[in-house]
């Protein structure tokens, strides 16, 4: 009998999306070999199991896995094909390499978004902060992953294991806190220097703006004053103050579709925040001032920070990501240098 292929302490309760890699799906031969009513059921396995804790398992008794697979009554007719390639680990519980394999790269992602989080918190309020459990997490999940699959995007990135402690860079070689496809934004050094020059973009109620009186106006998608070409986020930035706009004017289609989707206007608020913290000191351009507004958009729209998920019945909700970025917002919201107004 194994031993699990994913540490105790993996969960994903609150990453919504599961990864699925269909090329590998349909050339397998649990796809190949199945019935419809076995597909139905391997994969729904796969997804029940990502919500699991561990990530990846599932328990090996027979009637939580006939109401789990929603098989039911029909479960001995599925179970086969439905458990092919699932393994018994020696923790009682059933595995499946590729689930988990997709766990232990989302997981890393977690890790470093939490690594982050603290070590920028940390640097920002002049606080201590004990990075050496999140970075051992961080080894630990890179052990299983390589035994898994070594050619694991996560593993093929330029940094090495080690994550020295206040480090701004994953174990993947990524910058920490940023979704893989996510451009890399500024972690690192040069900041705080930056921002204690000037204030960094700050939403206040209605529009998302840089920082001035909440009267300027915010009508129009681009400023009075357009830079040509493209620009960083920094000039994108002033050219906004300098017109006396909001970068993201109240106006603009990233509202409507928060409203369409219903995702709280909070919500588009800690993401602008977690944006203009990513891109603020970056010399990644777009173009002009549209070009910005529009990669913000997507931001919203794609959840590139795992801010917020949909349960299957209910309200948009925070994820823990999300509580952290508020717990972010509130406190910055509540600091003596800050005119950041209340959020809606």
């Amino acid at each position: 009998m194994t031993d699990p292929l994913v540490p105790a302490a993996v969960d994903l309760r609150d990453f919504p999306y599961m990864p699925v890699e269909f090329g590998r799906l349909f050339a397998s031969e649990t796809w190949v070999l199945s019935s419809d009513a076995e597909k139905v059921a391997a994969l729904t396995l796969w997804g029940r199991s990502w919500m699991e804790e561990p990530a990846g398992s599932l328990p090996s008794e027979e009637r939580m896995l006939a109401h789990l697979s929603g098989a039911g009554k029909g479960w001995k007719k599925v179970r086969e094909m439905a458990l092919r390639n699932w393994v018994a680990a020696s923790d009682g519980r059933l595995y499946h390499p590729y689930v988990c394999e997709k766990a232990l790269e989302a997981w890393m992602e977690k890790l470093a978004q939490r690594l982050s989080s603290g070590a920028g918190n940390a640097k920002r309020w002049g606080t201590e902060f004990d990075a050496s459990a999140l970075e051992a997490a961080i080894v630990e999940a890179r052990a299983f992953l390589s035994a898994l699959n070594p050619q694991s995007r996560v593993l093929g990135k330029r940094k090495s294991p080690g994550v020295p402690s206040g480090s701004n860079d994953s174990p993947d070689g990524n910058r920490i806190g940023i979704p893989s496809g996510v451009p890399s934004g500024s972690q690192g050094k040069g900041r705080e220097e930056k921002r204690s020059k000037s204030k960094p973009p700050i939403p206040p109620s209605g529009g998302l703006n840089p920082g001035h009186d909440e009267t300027a106006g915010d009508a129009g998608d681009t400023p009075a004053v357009v830079p040509t070409g493209k620009i960083t986020f920094g000039t994108f930035v002033e050219a906004c103050r300098a017109a006396g706009e909001k970068a993201i004017p109240k106006n603009h289609s990233v509202f409507d579709f928060a409203e369409s989707a219903a995702i709280p206007r909070l919500y588009v608020r800690l993401a602008w925040t977690e944006f203009a913290r990513n891109y603020s000191d970056s010399q990644k351009k777009q173009a002009g001032v549209r070009g910005w507004r529009l990669k913000f958009e997507n931001c919203v729209r794609l959840n590139w920070y795992r801010l917020w998920f949909f349960p299957e019945e209910g309200k948009c909700e925070l994820t823990t990501a999300g509580v952290g970025a508020k717990r972010d917002f509130q406190s910055q919201a509540q600091a003596a240098d800050d005119d950041m107004p209340e959020a809606a």
